[in-house]
């Protein structure tokens, strides 16, 4: 229906009331006019300024988040650093992802540049990490993972026997003490005692404390050729030292391993 709406005064003559059509419905229209019938002018309310410019501010921050976003085919930046709306940033990161993850199958040459695991190649122990962390893989200097499956051949360590065997009884150092939080593991031992006829027991000791215990037959008889699988391990920053019981018999030991924390 049309707005506005016509009635009859009491003298039959048509009268238009303003009004405003609701869904069917005429609903009166309220405009202000003065003794003359002129209509005046409402001042705009407090509220309806206040909303007013929180209306525009929303639309400036709307503008603003537009930009931070940006456009749907905006492109990617030209680097990781470059400035960029949020669509662009995700393309760049779809683009270093997929760059870094392998884009051949198997036995195909290699595409882009996929991601690759690595070890720390090293030619000495770097320092031994607390209980818990993180530690690095290590390798040779050209990437082959140690796998001994000890330590790096430049922590090994070796003894060989004193020219005419062994004879007294004093503690032998086979292995310095190691540096600081550093202990020396032996993995493999030789002792032949080729006196005539003085036996012998012998001892291992990390220190003073004794950590193997063997005997000897006079004469090379029940010579011993040990491979420790789980190896002697001594105190850290502590020598190792071998030795015999019995004065006088004559015994050749040798003897190796490597050191770690």
């Amino acid at each position: 229906m049309a707005d506005n709406t016509s009635i009859k005064d009491g003298a039959g003559a048509t009268v238009v009331l303003a009004s405003k059509d609701v869904g069917g419905v005429q609903y009166p229209k309220r405009i202000a006019v003065d003794g003359t019938g002129a209509e005046v002018a409402v001042a705009t309310s407090a509220l309806q300024t206040a909303n007013g410019t929180k209306l525009d501010t929303l639309h400036t921050d709307l503008a603003a988040e537009a930009t931070l976003i940006g456009a749907v085919t905006e492109a990617a930046p030209a680097s990781d650093t470059a400035s960029s709306g949020l669509n662009g940033r995700l393309q760049r990161i779809a683009q270093r992802l997929t760059s870094l993850l392998p884009s051949s199958a198997h036995d195909a040459a290699i595409a882009g540049n996929p991601f690759r695991k690595a070890v720390r190649a090293v030619t000495a122990n770097y320092t031994a990490v607390a209980s818990g962390d993180t530690a690095d893989a290590i390798g040779t200097t050209v990437g082959v993972p140690i796998q001994r499956p000890f330590s790096i051949p430049e922590l090994d360590w070796s003894y060989a026997a004193a020219s005419g065997g062994e004879v007294g009884a004093a503690d032998i150092a086979v292995k310095a003490a190691a540096g600081a939080g550093l202990r020396n593991y032996m993995t493999w031992l030789t002792a032949e005692n080729v006196h005539a006829t003085v036996d012998t027991e012998f001892v291992i000791k990390d220190g003073a404390t004794v950590i193997y215990r063997g005997f000897l037959k006079a004469l090379g008889v029940g010579s011993l050729r040990i491979v420790f699988p789980s190896p002697l391990r001594g105190t850290a920053a502590t020598a190792l030292n071998i030795a015999c019981i019995t004065t006088g018999s004559q015994v050749y030991f040798n003897c190796g391993g490597y050191v770690a924390p």
